[in-house]
């Protein structure tokens, strides 16, 4: 039942748009071999009641779509190709384009790889004829699959007619009434904006309790359309269900500079922001003075991750060594020219649609930042093989730094609203009732950044506020809201809440852009994460810390966890249990026993470490952050003691200084030569935990990098337990997981620690 809404239902009539028809009004009029490619993204979440019971079904379909001309003029012929299609649930992908090989589909991609057919009456503006382009493979799915030919009824209203065939005035609040498609037999159409670029309308609809409401952006010279966003509310029946209907729909040219599925999420966040003021926070510090990144800090590596992991799309992942809390060393890193290669360097027959850039940080718990491009693989024949084939990716990268233009608005008058607007962007600045409060709303035009770092000035304190979208039928939803905004006006908005003790004279306000010339470029190679495991001669796939972090590292409900450099403190008596917790460091110098001879049962007391709940890291190449220990039986079966007392002990080796050691890297940053650390005749048999709490291989940010075992596989027991001998490479080298620029040793000169704990725990109430 879902894949009945897998398809853009509302695009049906509003996919092309007008074109000069004369002075007064606009007609679409392309000529043959016009196209446009789109992409889709459709949410629908349906509330079903059956015999069966209730539930709610949810579904998000994503496709690219290209609509050509095959013939013009009066008779106007369009083709619809469908070049990518995925549709999941929630919980997962649930169909898309690339499986149909691999579910004995192949006469059903032929079908979508030739498209649909539509004629059309533009004088009549209707739609005449509606047909798959290879007739005899539909007529042979048709008889294998006697059920599909309700679906021709479906894609004539889902992707059919692709345009406003009616003629529409080029005046700004004209209303007309045209002819409607599917569910929709009449449209009502206003024009919002016009202007010599772009003609905007708002196409609404509502019958028996159904309804639409949806805005489009038309490019007036060239007739087709740029942008829209619709929302349908509609009934539904079929079978022994119904239920109620609700769909988004969002298309946007194919080469958009927003990645459209990240837009619905941020539409998302801005809906669970408060509305109005709450706790502020503090402090909001000035930006930085960090200077742009350097090439080297932008490409430390020219050797990124490929990842194929969920069979359905690559993805191309690269990191950066520029700080992630300055936009200053900020950028975008946009690609071309790629190449799919296979494991003999070949070229794969594989097209590609590529997502526009986003940036994420501490991917892989690297603590970096990393540019990750998405590739989704176009066609329907033998994709799950091609994608498969796919070894190596080559590209050319260009570095578009963030320029900054700052804007300042003067607070020194009564003014309530104060309002700048500069190069596309605006910003509105209101006077709250609290003295030195202010409201700050800002709309970055195309090509501007969402302004996480407003930092006006310092001292001032702030918070994300809930944006304010134009005025929509009352039915809407917010986050509908606030997509239908953003795709009408192509432009990011961000509202701020700001304070200050003492309010300064002027406010100066940042706008984030990219800059249209690169700063600099350079050849990459993307290798799978398998490949980069193997060739030592390359780097290790991505940086990872020698600690990970736990949710120690973010409190815990007993709120009594330990400063990772200070003294560990056992808890948990009152309810019949003991902990400690022991930063990264301590766990490595440190030995946590039991004293007495307390017993349960015949069984010794042990304190153990715990494994994480939240995210265990690569225990193979990394330890906790921060470790908790819990007291226990031997044999693991008891944590809950009752009327018993516990003598603990923790005794650690000093030594907080750290000194280098040359010769310890070669021409090979990621690998570590052990000869220069415990010479030339080491013991295979020594524990790792005792190589790094004498040593440690820092990156070029000073952070201790994890090491990488010699099987790429997980050890039992991880890093904590494992022997030099699960690491070494070429007999006397260890992989570290990043590049290093530098090795340390520990030197003991801190007083060792001796502390001894009696704990009683509490009999039975």
């Amino acid at each position: 039942m879902q894949y009945r809404y897998a398809l853009p239902v509302l695009c049906a009539g509003l996919l092309a748009a007008c074109n000069p028809f004369d002075d007064d009004k606009v007609r679409f009029q392309p000529d043959a071999g016009d196209e446009r490619t789109f992409q889709v993204v459709q949410l629908v979440e349906a509330d079903v009641e059956s015999p069966f019971g209730n539930q709610t079904e949810q579904l998000t379909t994503e496709m690219l779509v290209r609509y050509r001309v095959e013939e013009g003029d009066a008779g106007l012929v369009i083709r619809t190709i469908p070049l990518y299609f995925m549709a999941g649930d929630g919980r997962g992908p649930l169909f898309s384009s690339v499986e149909v090989g691999s579910r004995d589909l192949s006469v059903l991609g032929n079908i979508m790889s030739a498209g649909f057919l539509a004629d059309l009456d533009p004088e009549e503006g209707r739609m005449t004829g509606f047909r798959a382009a290879d007739g005899e493979l539909w007529a042979q799915f048709e008889e294998e699959h006697p059920h599909i030919s309700e679906v021709m009824g479906d894609l004539e209203e889902q992707l059919g007619q692709p345009g406003l065939l009616t003629a529409l005035p080029a005046e700004e609040g004209a209303e007309l009434t045209m002819d409607g498609w599917g569910e929709w037999p009449e449209l009502g159409v206003t024009v919002a904006e016009v202007s010599d670029s772009h003609v905007t309308v708002l196409v609404e609809a509502e019958r028996q309790g159904d309804r639409v409401f949806g805005v489009m952006v038309l490019d007036r010279e060239t007739g087709w359309m740029e942008r829209l966003f619709a929302v349908s509310e509609t009934d539904m029946e079929e079978d022994r269900f119904s239920g109620r209907v609700r769909q988004s729909l969002a298309m946007v040219p194919e080469g958009w500079e927003h990645d459209l599925p990240g837009m619905f999420d941020l539409a998302r966040h801005n809906a669970g922001l408060e509305p109005e003021l709450a706790e502020l926070w503090e402090p909001y510090g000035a930006a930085t003075e960090d200077a742009a990144a350097s090439a080297d800090e932008v490409w430390p590596s020219d050797i990124g991750v490929l990842d194929r992991d969920n069979g359905r799309e690559l993805q191309l992942k690269l990191e950066h060594l520029i700080n992630p809390e300055s936009v200053q060393t900020f950028g975008q890193m946009r690609v071309s020219g790629l190449r799919l290669l296979d494991k003999h360097g070949d070229e794969v027959d594989l097209a590609v649609h590529s997502s526009p850039p986003t940036m994420q940080y501490g991917f892989d718990d690297s603590r970096r930042m990393s540019t990750v491009h998405t590739l989704h693989p176009l066609g329907w024949q033998d994709m799950t093989d091609r994608l498969q084939a796919v070894e190596a990716i080559q590209a050319e990268a260009a570095w578009h730094p963030v320029t900054v233009h700052e804007v300042e608005i003067s607070l020194d008058d009564e003014a309530e609203t104060r309002e700048v607007e500069t190069g596309g962007a605006r910003f509105k600045v209101t006077a709250l009732d609290a003295a030195g409060e202010y409201r700050v709303d800002y709309w970055g035009g195309p090509g501007q950044l969402y302004p996480w770092w407003i930092s006006p000035a310092p001292g001032a304190r702030g918070m994300l506020l809930r944006t304010e979208p134009d005025a929509l039928p009352e039915w809407f939803g917010f986050e509908e809201a606030v997509m239908l905004d953003s795709i009408r006006h192509e432009y990011q908005r961000v509202s701020f809440h700001l304070a200050f003790d003492e309010p300064p004279e002027q406010l100066t306000l940042p706008v984030y852009s990219h800059a249209d010339e690169p700063a600099f470029t350079r050849s990459l190679r993307y290798m799978t994460r398998e490949q980069r495991l193997a060739d030592l001669d390359v780097p290790p796939p991505g940086s990872r810390p020698l600690f990970h972090q736990t949710e120690e590292d973010f409190g815990s409900a007993d709120g009594r966890l330990s400063d990772p450099g200070g003294e560990p403190v056992p808890f948990g008596e009152e309810s019949n249990q003991l902990h400690v917790v022991l930063s990264g460091d301590q766990q490595l110098r440190c030995r946590l026993t039991v004293e007495n001879d307390a017993q349960v049962q015949g069984r010794a007391l042990v304190w153990t470490p715990e494994r994480s709940t939240w995210w265990s890291g690569d225990e193979g190449v990394q330890l906790p952050h921060r470790q908790r220990y819990t007291l226990r039986t031997e044999d693991g079966h008891h944590q809950y003691f009752y009327d018993l007392e516990v003598e603990s002990r923790l005794r650690c080796r000093g030594g907080d200084e750290w000194v280098p050691v040359r010769h310890a890297l070669d021409d090979r940053p990621w690998m570590v030569d052990l000869r220069a650390l415990l010479g030339d005749e080491f013991d295979e048999d020594l524990a790792m935990r005792t190589l790094l709490t004498d040593y440690r291989f820092l990156d070029a940010q000073g952070e201790a990098l994890g090491v990488l075992p010699n099987g790429r596989e997980e050890l039992a027991g991880g890093l904590a337990e494992a022997s030099l001998s699960a690491y070494l490479e070429e007999e006397h080298y260890i992989r570290v997981m990043g590049e290093a620029v530098g090795v340390e040793q520990r030197v003991a000169r801190d007083e060792t620690l001796d502390r001894r704990w009696t704990s009683e725990l509490p009999p039975l109430p």
